[in-house]
């Protein structure tokens, strides 16, 4: 923000207030289609990159082991269940 300071001065006297005022505002236009092209291209551009797909082999690899550790104490909670109604 600081650097754009000094020459936003230098830039509203030479362009004048209208046009100095759209470049910023075509400049954020411009920017407003990356979030949708990130969201639609996003997994085939992160699996390009060797440590993108690398960290998301981990992920996939902790998620796995939490579904299996939560299933095994699902299987648990139903063998004390039908232990206790034994009684």
């Amino acid at each position: 923000m600081t650097i754009g300071l000094t020459f936003y001065a230098d830039m509203y006297n030479n362009l004048g207030i209208h046009w100095a005022s759209s470049i910023p505002a075509f400049l954020a236009l411009i920017c407003v289609p990356f979030p949708f092209l990130f969201y639609k291209y996003g997994r085939s551009i992160r699996l390009r990159c060797k440590f993108a797909a690398e960290a998301a082999k981990q992920l996939e690899e902790m998620q796995d082991h939490d579904h299996e550790s939560d299933a095994g104490d699902v299987t648990e909670e139903n063998k004390d269940e039908g232990e206790s109604g034994r009684d």
